[in-house]
């Protein structure tokens, strides 16, 4: 049985598991969703304020996790594959780790 028969049913329905076994995503929304976040986290690609894909595309400072990721045009992204969507998910569920701890080291 794949993983991707544990997601809820409204995400799992934009994700497609091609012939050869690759999942892919089929939209920033989905991804959004499954992260907990925005789609236009994935798609605002302003400079200002540290944006994630103008982040990536310049390779400007990127955490571990988004290393993969460097220099991708997030803009022009076809397929979100399993590389991007592994990259993300585990960027985002560290980055909200992380700041659980440092609120929870605070009081």
């Amino acid at each position: 049985m794949s993983a991707i028969a544990h997601l809820p049913e409204d995400i799992r329905k934009e994700f497609e598991v091609k012939d050869d076994g690759r999942v892919v995503c089929k939209s920033w929304r989905a991804l959004g969703r499954l992260c907990g976040v925005s789609h236009t986290v994935f798609t605002d690609m302003r400079k200002e304020a540290g944006r994630l894909p103008y982040k990536i595309l310049v390779a400007d400072s990127l955490p571990k996790s988004l290393e993969p990721l460097a220099g991708m045009d997030l803009r022009v992204v076809a397929e979100i594959n399993e590389v991007t969507i592994s990259c993300f998910v585990n960027y985002f569920a560290w980055e909200s780790s992380a700041l659980m701890t440092q609120l929870n080291q605070q009081h």
